[in-house]
């Protein structure tokens, strides 16, 4: 079967056999070299072939529209939009996002695995590509009364689920810091299972984020200030520059992103309401 999809893909871009789509009248955004593309785009079973002058089974008129890559929105609560993963994803995909990182603390803080397994199935399916973190606080502080307590124990349940990249934001920063063990538990789990450690670290600065980034945490989405993005990036973390519905960050953080940085940068909402995605759009 893979010799007959690698034929089929060579036939397709070579144009020496009709693609299944092709879409015509667009401008093509190359986000590699910064420019714009004027051209046709072949796609077949799905899978972009190549750019230039095809015959297609089915043609799409572009009218002129730019034609990008979709959007991944790095670190999203879909709970805040008080609706559920399918509704979700009718929002997001007309407006260019096709892939969110989702982190389900808030349903898990009140009903535990049970809230992430609701999330997980209810997700299946979608035409918006939808991975999850394994909340890494719940509760969010022991001060808190919550409906359920995740511990590593927990955690290890679902890790290795194929939507599951890693290990959520890790909010607990004098937890991490100070060692504490029930911190250090989730942190070695989602290491030895090779997966991603997402950060939550306002005004964390100094030796104590030299241990916080040390120890595997890899992004953060507290950013507020340049300073705060430079300490971050120095350290080797991902900042995601935030743009949600009530915290907006990304107009603060631009001014320190640069051509040598720009790669450790990603965008994130983090919690954004159905009436601004409506109003303004999504990323």
């Amino acid at each position: 079967m893979e010799r007959e999809n690698i034929k089929r893909f060579i036939d397709g871009a070579t144009g020496r056999q009709e693609v299944d789509l092709v879409v015509k009248n667009c401008k093509i955004v190359d986000v590699f070299n910064g420019k714009i593309i004027e051209g046709d785009l072949g796609v077949d079973r799905g899978v972009i072939v190549g750019i230039g002058s095809y015959e297609g089974r089915e043609t799409f008129d572009g009218k002129g529209a730019y034609l990008l890559p979709g959007l991944i929105d790095a670190h999203v609560h879909i709970e805040s939009a008080y609706i559920d993963p399918p509704s979700f994803a009718k929002l997001l995909l007309p407006r260019g996002t096709t892939s969110i990182v989702a982190d389900p603390h808030e349903i898990c803080n009140v009903a535990g695995l049970a809230g992430l397994d609701y999330m997980i199935n209810s997700s299946q399916g979608s035409p918006l590509s939808i991975f999850f973190m394994l909340p890494s606080c719940v509760p969010s502080s022991p001060f808190e009364t919550s409906g359920a307590t995740l511990l590593a124990a927990d955690l290890a349940q679902r890790i290795d689920l194929p939507q599951v990249l890693g290990l959520g934001e890790m909010m607990d920063t004098v937890g991490t810091v100070s060692g504490e063990p029930s911190v250090i538990d989730k942190i070695a789990l989602a290491k030895e299972r090779g997966k991603v450690i997402d950060g939550h670290s306002p005004q964390l600065t100094g030796k104590d984020l030299n241990a916080y980034a040390g120890v595997g945490v890899l992004t953060d989405h507290e950013c507020t200030t340049v300073k705060e993005l430079e300490e971050r990036i120095e350290r080797g973390m991902y900042v995601l520059l935030r743009e949600g519905s009530a915290t907006k960050d990304l107009r603060s953080l631009l001014p320190g992103v640069t051509p040598q940085n720009a790669h450790r940068c990603l965008f994130c909402t983090d919690d954004r309401q159905p009436e601004s995605i409506i109003e303004e759009g999504h990323l």
